[in-house]
């Protein structure tokens, strides 16, 4: 299945990915974040029919076994991994 990731990750893009794939092995196949990540803030942006969620996800809490929620990724989820900096210029 194809999902997009995007932001302070070693590997954004497009990611085809096995079904039932979560978040942590999608960041290990895209090199994990880079130094610039604010893991605590990852959000999964995903369409439920005419609707979109946003899941909002604390990267070190869910390596921990910190978090209850399953995290499956699903078709075209668009996962952002925010930035410290941002990516252009506010000149």
């Amino acid at each position: 299945m194809q999902v997009n990731l995007w932001g302070a990750v070693r590997k954004p893009g497009i990611h085809h990915i096995p079904v039932k794939t979560d978040l942590v092995a999608l960041m290990s196949y895209a090199g994990g974040p880079n130094d610039n990540a604010i893991i605590d803030e990852i959000v999964i942006k995903r369409q439920q029919g005419n609707k979109q969620t946003k899941i909002r996800v604390d990267l070190a809490q869910l390596i921990h076994g910190e978090y209850n929620q399953n995290l499956s990724l699903q078709p075209q989820d668009i996962i952002v991994v925010p930035a410290k900096e941002p990516w252009i210029s506010q000149d």
